[in-house]
């Protein structure tokens, strides 16, 4: 192609709204990553307090604050309904990691231009505000810009999308096989709109701002991230503590115990970086662990921002909880969530040619009595070829479908990345490993009372 025919379809791509950066900026995906993912998290359904159906492979169990109560009560009398309480883990959003404010891995050439709308609108409006050279006005511009010698991108966006209806119509039909409740359409329809980083100020706030940074959590910055020694040495004795406390955090996020004491410690992000402040800096040396720990900054930021994390869905002692959504109190509980990757390394493998005839004797042999893993019989089938189990990176044995935030890498992410791979010595190997955007599904636990 001659230098006046790329001239031409330049100008043409620019005209029509469709980002010129994405060739270079943006890893793609399409549509079907976000299906890429093992049906069997959708376990365990627990009914009347007790798990009714359980997975083999997803081994998140319901978070510690979930229903344990055996019948429930809606409303006032005489308009009142008692039914029994039901709960399950629902995929709540699919959330883009990504350089540049404009891309989107799975959703497409509408929703880029959506995104370039914005940012030419809302995001220059924030650049202007924030009254210095934002992070956000280079990015993308030169991508070498957004590398330090280790290859790790310092600022990264988000993008949190719905999920698609005609995946909550599949875990509906695995979960809640009468209908959906009243309760469960609350929690989905308040998780519908975009919620991005390009219109976030205090996302976007110049690395030395830290008040700016610290916008929805001031508490955060008054107590645990004090600025020239501001609160002395008792600000200091609480900062080291909560340094401490991370080996703690990430070793009860890895294993599963001790996790309603760990949400308290809302701060910490397991085995990755702070939850906190609510910013796109970081300092990350490989994609992993740098959108992962973006992927937890953008939970705790819409929890302060009327996004789908500030409705609390767990029980947690609230019986209102079971008739709807309620306002989440002071910071959303990081075990209400998991999570799934989608790209660029999809948590699941095309089913083999023999999973048919495998998944009708296992379906004989559950309307037998013979099985009881009801969760393993329902996800392969229902799935078939779209997607079946979590690959087993590591070879030893069957690793999880979802993991819980700030779960060790060691544990989920082995070969799902290879920006830090050491035989990756300079700038052009690194770029060419087409992985530094990343697209997550975020699960959360509903319960409600089911008529």
């Amino acid at each position: 192609m001659n230098s006046k025919i790329k001239t031409i379809v330049a100008t043409l791509l620019l005209a029509s709204g469709v980002s010129a950066f994405a060739a270079e900026t943006c890893d793609k995906g399409s549509y079907m990553d976000t299906w890429n993912f093992c049906f069997d998290s959708v376990f365990p359904v627990r009914y009347a307090g007790s798990d009714i159906i359980s997975s083999s492979n997803d081994e998140v169990e319901a978070p510690p604050g979930a229903h344990t109560n055996s019948w429930c009560k809606c409303g006032e009398e005489p308009y009142a309904y008692y039914g029994t309480p039901q709960g399950y883990w629902e995929p709540a959003r699919i959330v883009e990691v990504v350089r540049h404010p404009e891309c989107s891995p799975t959703q497409g050439v509408q929703a880029e231009m959506q995104l370039k709308m914005m940012n030419q609108v809302a995001g220059e409006l924030i650049r202007q505000a924030e009254g210095s050279q934002s992070k956000l006005g280079s990015i993308g511009q030169t991508a070498r810009e957004n590398y330090d010698e280790y290859g790790s991108e310092q600022f990264l966006h988000f993008h949190s999308w719905a999920v698609p209806d005609e995946i909550l119509d599949i875990v509906d039909s695995l979960a809640m096989p009468n209908g959906r409740t009243a309760c469960a359409d609350m929690a989905r329809n308040a998780s519908n709109s975009l919620e991005t980083s390009i219109t976030n100020l205090a996302w976007n706030a110049s690395g030395n701002n830290r008040l700016l940074m610290n916008l929805y959590y001031p508490e955060y910055y008054y107590a645990f991230d004090p600025i020239e020694n501001k609160l002395g040495s008792a600000g200091n004795a609480i900062t080291t503590l909560v340094t401490a406390m991370r080996p703690v955090s990430c070793a009860i996020n890895t294993t599963g115990v001790g996790l309603m004491v760990d949400d308290y410690a809302y701060m910490l992000g397991g085995c990755f970086d702070n939850t906190l402040p609510t910013s796109g800096h970081h300092n990350a040396n490989d994609t992993l662990s740098a959108t992962h720990n973006i992927l937890q900054r953008s939970l705790m930021l819409s929890a302060r921002t009327g996004g789908y994390a500030s409705l609390q869905t767990v029980h947690e002692g609230i019986d209102q909880v079971l008739c709807n959504p309620v306002p989440v109190m002071g910071f959303p509980k990081k075990s209400h969530y998991k999570f799934t990757m989608l790209f660029p390394y999809k948590e699941s493998e095309e089913s083999d040619g023999d999973d048919n005839d495998g998944n009708a004797k296992k379906a004989e042999g559950l309307m037998s009595g013979n099985i009881t893993d009801i969760g393993n019989v329902i996800s392969s089938t229902i799935s078939d070829k779209v997607t079946g189990q979590v690959m087993d990176w590591l070879g030893v044995g069957k690793t999880k479908c979802a993991h819980r935030f700030g779960a060790s890498k060691t544990q989920w992410g082995a070969k799902r990345h290879s920006q830090g791979d050491e035989n990756a010595q300079n700038y052009e190997e690194i770029t060419s490993n087409k992985d530094h955007d990343v697209a997550y599904m975020v699960w959360r636990w509903v319960d409600c009372c089911w008529e």
